[in-house]
């Protein structure tokens, strides 16, 4: 299950700074390290140790492991691709005992591979602030009023609205309530 990996969308960005972003988000995910047999780290591929995440609750002690790989796609696009497998403990008489552990229940983690994948990603894509952003937080004033106040009302035309055209009945303005006496002292 781990050499089925999967792929984001390319993006822009080094190669070089991609790939060691990727040993960033790794190292502070899977703190256990890197599996030093497979894997190839100087070539953009990553595998881990099996992580436990231990509990005294029958089938809640889970180990996991990720394999991530860092592809060069050319031109200065990168893509990222990931896969983690988690499996759970059945033994039911010591769940937190990982030396006696069953390991059942083997399966993908789709949300955490997206959730590494969008890490690594993340930092390349091009962010860019709104243009009332822009206008609003500008350092000096450009001495004309903003278009985004000028044009505020060039979707509704309130002229060609006749009084007939309001459906249902106004509610009452406050202190017109015919229950309530209107002196109260």
């Amino acid at each position: 299950m781990l050499k089925d990996l999967r792929w984001g969308n390319e993006f822009e960005g080094s190669y070089d700074l991609v790939q060691e972003r990727a040993r960033m988000v790794l190292d502070k995910e899977f703190p256990k390290g890197l599996d030093p047999d497979q894997g190839d780290p100087a070539g953009g591929e990553f595998y881990t140790v099996w992580h436990h995440k231990v509990s005294v609750w029958h089938r809640k002690t889970v180990r996991e492991r990720c394999h991530l790989k860092v592809e060069d796609r050319g031109e200065g696009k990168v893509r990222v691709g990931v896969a983690v497998v988690t499996q759970l403990n059945n033994n039911i008489d010591n769940p937190h005992d990982i030396d006696e552990a069953i390991w059942v229940k083997k399966e993908r983690d789709r949300d955490r591979e997206a959730l590494l994948e969008q890490t690594i990603a993340q930092r390349y894509l091009e962010a860019k602030p709104s243009g009332y952003f822009e206008e609003k937080h500008r350092p000096k004033g450009s001495g004309t009023l903003r278009k985004d106040i000028l044009d505020r009302t060039r979707d509704v035309d309130l002229g060609e609205m006749e009084p007939g055209d309001i459906q249902g009945e106004l509610p009452p303005a406050t202190g017109d309530k015919k229950d309530e006496p209107k002196d109260r002292r």
